[in-house]
């Protein structure tokens, strides 16, 4: 933990653009267990925290070329095969983050949108099942219902121009090492999120290597994040906040 001087740690945001798997919903480990079962259908039988190490940041393209690179098989069916088995995984057992509905409907005082790689399908499927579809209604874009061929970059900034905000004033909160550093080419301001119960020691640490400005670790730590006059953010001992070095 570092203190710095309270202009580089003070946040203004008027508009969250979070990420979906692991920050709104706890679904990254589903994801995983999910993908090992269809690997284990092309033949290959993988540890899950093998799984988990390959795969967790990564979309089912790589997992495509993984398998054609170990077994000389088209992959074709993967993606179809994956989205049954994650379906079912999140009937079983999907649950949103602790803290999420909470503050959604409460804690957060500014705007916010859902900006998520996902299919529509596959995150109605997650908010029917985690009783937030009321509360982030009309907040939510998915893959494909944004321009096709977007990099996660190009998607936080057609969000941000949507929703009339300019990216500086945007506040990126994500689990995710790619979209940390996606929020950053953008020109916006990016907090990490470890809420998620996929997110160990060391997942946190790869996150931190994206430089984030903030980690907060649940949404409590968010909450003040938003909500801690900005000359005393850079005292985080008694938070669920801490500032990086960049």
């Amino acid at each position: 933990m570092s203190s710095a001087p309270p202009q580089e740690c003070s946040v203004h945001a008027d508009l969250l653009l979070l990420t979906f798997d692991g920050v709104v919903v706890n679904s990254k480990m589903l994801i995983c267990q999910a993908l090992q079962r269809v690997l284990c259908s092309f033949g290959l039988v993988i540890r899950l925290d093998d799984v988990v190490r390959r795969f967790l940041w990564e979309g089912s393209a790589r997992a495509c070329a993984f398998v054609e690179s170990q077994t000389g098989r088209s992959a074709a069916l993967l993606p179809t095969r994956l989205q049954h088995e994650i379906f079912a995984s999140f009937c079983d057992g999907l649950h949103a983050v602790h803290g999420a509905e909470k503050f959604f409907r409460i804690d957060c005082t500014v705007p916010f949108h859902i900006v998520s790689t996902s299919s529509r399908a596959r995150v109605a499927h997650a908010l029917q099942l985690t009783g937030l579809e009321e509360v982030l209604a009309g907040n939510v874009s998915a893959a494909d219902e944004l321009p096709h061929g977007m990099t996660t970059t190009q998607a936080l900034l057609h969000v941000a121009n949507v929703r009339h905000t300019l990216p500086g004033a945007c506040l990126v909160v994500t689990d995710s090492p790619a979209a940390a550093r996606a929020g950053r080419r953008a020109g916006m301001q990016v907090t990490g999120f470890a809420g998620g119960s996929h997110m160990t020691e060391q997942r946190i640490a790869e996150l931190r290597e994206a430089s984030p400005t903030w980690i907060a670790s649940d949404y409590e730590g968010l909450t003040s994040l938003l909500k801690r006059p900005a000359e005393t953010i850079g005292v985080a001992e008694h938070l669920a906040f801490t500032h990086t070095e960049t």
